[in-house]
């Protein structure tokens, strides 16, 4: 591919990333040199000095990516805070499916459960939990801590 195409496709990556298209970008390419352990950087496209995410060309036209260690660091951290955020929500959302009377004593009851299950697992970051399974489970132990809907059904319907 030639290298106004390559430089397309990083624009292309980049903007899915947000990075808007006229921001000036670090290309650069990578080169073999005779000395298989050493290889030769060309500046493409972009600064040297940019701290920016650097967009790397190999001989074989992949384009990859590399950031600072702060950088990664942010995104990593980023994407923590996005799955504890999308666990609370799937939890909330299990659990008002289920009717409750007091939805922060469910709650209460559902991460102490959590909590137990990850304990005395091998697998401690267990990103397939069923919420859903779990908070049927506390339904069934603890019926108090929810609303009765099928009694409350009969109730309006007339039956007794």
């Amino acid at each position: 591919m030639e290298m106004n195409q390559l430089i397309a496709e990083v624009n292309k990556i980049a903007n899915s990333l947000g990075i808007h298209e006229k921001s000036e970008k670090t290309i650069v390419k990578i080169s073999d040199t005779d000395d298989k352990d050493k290889k030769v950087l060309e500046l493409k496209s972009g600064s040297w000095e940019s701290k920016d995410i650097w967009y790397i060309i190999d001989n074989d036209d992949n384009i990859h990516a590399v950031c600072s260690m702060k950088s990664l660091l942010n995104l990593i951290n980023t994407l923590r805070v996005s799955q504890q955020q999308n666990f609370n929500l799937n939890l909330e959302k299990a659990i008002l499916q289920e009717f409750p009377v007091d939805f922060d004593d469910v709650w209460i009851v559902a991460i102490s459960e959590i909590q137990k299950a990850v304990q005395n697992s091998d697998d401690k970051k267990m990103l397939n939990f069923d919420l859903s399974a779990l908070v049927k489970k506390i339904k069934q132990e603890h019926p108090n801590l929810f609303f009765d809907i099928s009694q409350i059904l009969s109730q309006y319907s007339g039956g007794h």
